[in-house]
């Protein structure tokens, strides 16, 4: 050993020499062992070593030389940032890792690695890592000592679970996790908030954490050919721009996705959607008008040329495009969580109908349709308080002239209102017309809108706990709310001073026995129009009546076109 002590004025120390020579000895020894099919390889590497030595080199790319294992003192490299080891035969990494202090970037994919030495978890400075295309089984806890790591790729390799210290790499930003065997991810995954982009394609996953919907800042999402068959219902709520759901047994879309303004790309084939939804899942319209990918978005593009009176391609309102239109408010009824984006849909509906002025033929069919939809929805009553909120917000936000403002409110809210208009129908009083017309346009909403006025035991709610849902809180000071912000108005809107009492009457459970009296009632008033207006040629339909249900059977559209108050 030298005694460096005895050099009193040395001012640099080059040890270059004495690391190459160390170095050049384990690359012999190496050589030496190198199996005959490997030799050539190997020597190739050597001189790839000693140059990235000679020049101080930050990166280090060992790629696709076939080797089965690393020369020790390749640790003497404590310079690199990057190091390359892909395409090889690697089974294990027999190197001192620690001493690599500086590496931020690793890459050892296509090899048949199936775990990783303790040493390598000692890089902490690691960025980017690159497991992809090997045989790991599981991933070590000790994940989580990589504090600053930004991107994980074990793509392609035997993974059943996802170790929760995954979770706790607070700088992840995107995490590939393609072709293995999950089934399951951990529930903290919510964790990973600077999350972009998630690849899980190609896995065994059924099902989804709620938590996954806390990934805000999520951008992209690939869950391809798994065994998914519903998504979180809040992941709407998600900044996603790219969605992949193919090849997955889903049979619903949350509606909250729907009406997601950031998504760009969609793919949804081999999915167990209707092949209607598929149709409309080009509805949604989008800004920038991106292109999707059979999914989500025809419908709303069919409408807004609709508002805007310009039939797409020059071709009139058709038959076929009623139907999409009936197909996509059908499906957006009966979607799952209806229950829980009644304000969301509210506000579509509202923009529709500013935009209905312009177009009175799509007006006439988009409310003709909700009228059909709504005795199919399951949940009659959170489709009542959607339409209920979207007739608050055209009166707060509407600019139109008080007299259409009032046309739409009387179609858009016939479902809403129509206990109060029969009610006051019933009970003469100054300012209320029992012009025949009339009875009869609400005789024929009511028929139809019995089953709304009922709890529905199906689902165990009753109105009370859908208007705390939608309304927020305390029940009572919103309706006390919106009673203040109604005074004072034009006459036009006096009907708005109906809400809070419509609201109260859908909590109020004794509703169902004055909804009898009022059916009583008006079955003697209704007959009673019948015998002054014997001569009006609307009422030669036929009138059947028996103890406990009445219906007026006539053509629909006949009655609509003279009846609705356009």
């Amino acid at each position: 050993m030298v005694d460096l002590s005895t050099f009193l004025s040395l001012q640099i120390l080059d040890l270059d020499y004495s690391v190459s020579l160390a170095l050049k000895e384990h690359l012999n020894t190496w050589l030496d062992a190198s199996p005959p099919h490997e030799k050539l390889s190997r020597y190739k590497v050597a001189h790839l070593i000693l140059s990235s030595a000679h020049n101080r080199q930050a990166t280090l790319s060992i790629e696709g030389y076939g080797i089965s294992s690393l020369p020790a003192g390749l640790e003497e490299l404590h310079f690199l940032e990057e190091i390359r080891l892909n395409q090889n035969e690697l089974k294990e990494l027999s190197i001192d890792f620690g001493r690599l202090a500086n590496l931020k970037k690793v890459s050892l994919s296509h090899n048949r690695l199936t775990s990783l030495p303790d040493s390598f978890y000692e890089l902490a400075l690691l960025e980017e890592l690159d497991l992809s295309h090997n045989q790991f089984e599981k991933l070590s806890e000790a994940f989580i000592f990589f504090t600053h790591l930004e991107s994980l790729n074990v793509e392609s390799n035997l993974l059943a679970n996802l170790p929760s210290s995954i979770c706790s790499l607070q700088n992840l930003l995107r995490l590939k996790l393609a072709n293995n065997r999950l089934k399951i991810l951990p529930s903290e995954i919510g964790q990973l908030y600077e999350l972009r982009e998630i690849s899980l394609q190609k896995n065994l996953l059924t099902s989804l954490p709620d938590s996954l919907t806390e990934l805000t800042k999520l951008n992209f999402l690939n869950l391809s050919q798994n065994l998914i068959r519903f998504l979180p219902v809040h992941i709407g709520k998600m900044s996603l721009k790219t969605l992949s759901i193919k090849g997955n047994p889903i049979s619903q879309i949350p509606i909250s996705f729907l009406f997601n303004p950031n998504i760009q790309h969609i793919e949804a084939l081999n999915t167990s959607l209707p092949s209607d939804m598929l149709t409309c899942l080009d509805a949604i319209p989008s800004k920038e008008k991106l292109r999707f990918t059979r999914t989500l978005k025809t419908c709303l593009r069919f409408l807004s040329h609709w508002t805007q009176n310009t039939p797409p391609k020059g071709e009139p309102y058709t038959l076929m495009e009623a139907r999409m239109l009936n197909q996509w408010i059908e499906h957006l009824s009966s979607s799952e969580d209806f229950a829980q984006n009644q304000v969301l849909l509210a506000e579509t509906i509202f923009s529709l109908l500013c935009e209905a002025e312009k177009n009175r033929e799509f007006r006439d069919v988009f409310f003709l349709q909700l009228q059909h939809n709504t005795h199919r929805c399951g949940d009659r009553a959170a489709y009542t308080l959607i339409l209920l909120n979207a007739l608050k917000e055209i009166y707060q936000k509407s600019s139109l002239a008080p007299k259409e403002r009032f046309g739409i409110l009387l179609a858009a809210s016939r479902t809403l209102y129509l206990q109060k208009i029969v009610r006051k129908l019933l009970i003469p009083s100054e300012g209320i017309s029992e012009d025949v017309e009339i009875q009869l346009f609400v005789m024929l909403m009511l028929k139809d809108r019995l089953k709304l006025l009922l709890p529905i035991d199906s689902i165990q709610m009753t109105y009370k706990d859908l208007a705390q849902q939608m309304l927020g809180g305390d029940v009572d000071t919103q309706l006390e709310k919106i009673a203040a912000e109604i005074e004072d108005k034009d006459p036009f809107e006096l009907v708005l001073s109906e809400l809070p009492q419509i609201i109260e009457t859908f909590l109020e459970e004794f509703y169902q026995h004055e909804l009898t009296l009022i059916r009583d009632a008006f079955e003697e008033k209704f007959f009673e129009h019948i015998e002054q207006s014997a001569s009006d040629p609307l009422l030669q339909e036929t009138i059947a009546v028996d103890s406990s249900v009445w219906f007026f059977q006539q053509k629909k559209d006949l009655l609509m076109r003279n009846l609705l108050p356009f």
